[in-house]
């Protein structure tokens, strides 16, 4: 659980950056959002892509990918 004031990229690298990695060395990687509806779970997951300060840890993970390839 992170605070309100937690900016979108600690949540990336506190949740998903180590799945990320580990994917692109061949293991299985799933990252599960559930919660209370207007927790916040599509923000944290999609957020808004054309904002770098603001973007979400799908667009985070692909751009982490496409750098690493």
């Amino acid at each position: 659980m992170f605070g309100i004031d937690t900016r979108q990229e600690n949540i990336y690298e506190a949740c998903a950056y180590s799945i990320v990695e580990n994917a692109l060395e061949g293991f299985n990687g799933t990252m599960f959002a559930y919660g209370q509806t207007g927790a916040g779970k599509t923000f944290t997951m999609v957020g808004d892509y054309k904002d770098p300060h603001l973007k979400g840890i799908i667009p985070r993970g692909f751009d982490h990918v496409i750098t690493a390839i």
